[in-house]
């Protein structure tokens, strides 16, 4: 079971990001395979002119690029939202904890992208989304691998990728756990992106095939879930 962080690692967490606001989105633009890949596998799952709630959604970028027809995104950094909506004020963003979201109304889609590695309380999160989603919403999940944790922590101290701050890397089968206990379903899990560097040709061929190799596809940077309400746990 996921150990809770402690509320000093809730606060350290929600400074760190306030202090990488300004730097956010340079470290996006450098790490161009990795959020692309992220933006392309979303597109492939959201159709254009859908309500979707961005949970940790940063300076905004990831929720314009749905295109919806209502966007909210809510995060714990003042900064990320004030800039998110100087860049974006067709959509709406709001500062809060995901374990209280003060919705009333429904969301198609749910996206979480590089959030569960910061999360204070996985249950408290997860019981509180439950409001937001009617029967036929859908929460999409993305976050690292847990294998690529060495590699990615060795890029961070070369200054090749963002800072993470606090947080701990969680496995699928530590998210499914929880969230079957709540009562959730799991529609679909997978990975993407082996090779996060572009290689002409070879990058292209094996990002393709080996997502779908049995053992292999576990190696793949990007690990996904995407889940639904379910009942009630």
């Amino acid at each position: 079971m996921i150990q809770n962080l402690d509320v000093f690692q809730k606060k350290a967490v929600k400074a760190h990001f306030e202090e990488l606001a300004e730097q956010y989105d340079f470290w996006k633009s450098k790490n161009e395979i990795y959020y692309g890949e992220i933006k392309r596998f979303l597109r492939s799952k959201i159709e254009l002119g859908k309500r979707i709630l961005d949970v940790g959604c940063g300076t905004g970028s990831l929720l314009a690029s749905l295109e919806p027809s209502l966007g909210v995104g809510v995060d714990l950094s003042e900064r990320m939202v004030q800039i998110a909506q100087q860049k974006f004020p067709q959509y709406r963003f709001l500062v809060c904890d995901c374990e209280n979201l003060p919705f009333l109304e429904n969301f198609e889609f749910v996206v979480m992208v590089d959030l569960m590695d910061h999360l204070t309380d996985h249950r408290a999160a997860f019981s509180a989304l439950r409001q937001v989603l009617s029967d036929r919403s859908r929460v999409i999940l993305l976050t690292a691998n847990p294998k690529w944790d060495p590699v990615l922590r060795w890029a961070e101290k070369k200054g090749w990728k963002m800072p993470e701050g606090p947080n701990r890397f969680v496995s699928t089968k530590e998210l499914i756990e929880i969230l079957r206990s709540l009562g959730y379903a799991v529609a679909e899990k997978g990975f993407r992106l082996f090779i996060p560097k572009q290689i002409p040709v070879v990058s292209r061929i094996l990002n393709a095939c080996v997502p779908q190799i049995p053992f292999l596809k576990e190696f793949c940077l990007i690990q996904y879930l995407i889940i639904e309400k379910g009942s009630s746990g």
